[in-house]
């Protein structure tokens, strides 16, 4: 008897370690940005890095 409170306990635990392991998942979630970037002559710029303006933690590499 004492096994199964035991288990019955560890319900809203593995309830809850279920529902904060899929947040990460929902914060992938963005907008899809597409582009080209050019110098001034008109010419593809090759390693140029892109970063979200205002937070350079935010970005990639080209």
């Amino acid at each position: 008897m004492e096994n199964r409170q035991s288990n019955i306990r560890k319900i809203p635990f593995l309830f809850l370690l279920m529902l904060f392991s899929s947040l990460p998942l929902w914060a992938q979630q963005g907008i899809p940005v597409e582009g080209v970037i050019l110098d001034a002559t008109g010419e593809t710029v090759i390693g140029a890095s892109v970063v979200v303006k205002g937070n350079n933690s935010i970005g990639t590499q080209i």
